[in-house]
């Protein structure tokens, strides 16, 4: 396997480097034709309980990992991004819920959806989507 360096800090917890991952994630993109790129801080943050380290690691994905793929991804006429949790774990409950998650697929050849906040509350009540159909939409 053919894998990127990282740096120190290559925790996917709280103390993660954000934007190292967001670099590699986007040095990775130029060469390979899937990237995955897992932060584990907003989980850990929803077993603690503790609502501001879940926000501040959503804030730092969205600035330091989300955006330079986008930025990327924004350069080719054929690229596309798959962001999603891999469960929830809402502050409330401090762990692992069945219930739905929120996704994005963005990129080439997807149409907006409506959707206006990608939250697990709005995730709510959607009916749910599998895997397999998820990997489907991205790479078709």
């Amino acid at each position: 396997r053919d894998l990127p360096s990282f740096p120190t800090r290559r925790s996917s917890d709280l103390d993660t480097d954000y934007a190292a991952k967001g670099r590699a994630g986007v040095d990775y993109l130029r060469d390979h034709s899937l990237v995955v790129v897992h932060i584990e801080a907003p989980d850990e943050a929803g077993h603690s309980g503790d609502a501001a380290a879940k926000v501040k690691a959503l804030e730092e994905i969205d600035t330091h990992i989300v955006a330079p793929l986008i930025a990327e991804a924004e350069k080719s006429d054929d690229l596309r991004i798959l962001m999603l949790p891999d469960h929830p774990t809402p502050i409330a409950r401090r762990t692992h819920t069945r219930a739905p998650i929120p996704y994005v697929l963005w990129g080439a050849g997807f149409a907006a959806s409506g959707g206006e906040r990608f939250t697990e509350t709005a995730a709510q009540g959607k009916p749910p989507v599998h895997a397999p159909q998820l990997m489907r939409e991205l790479t078709a």
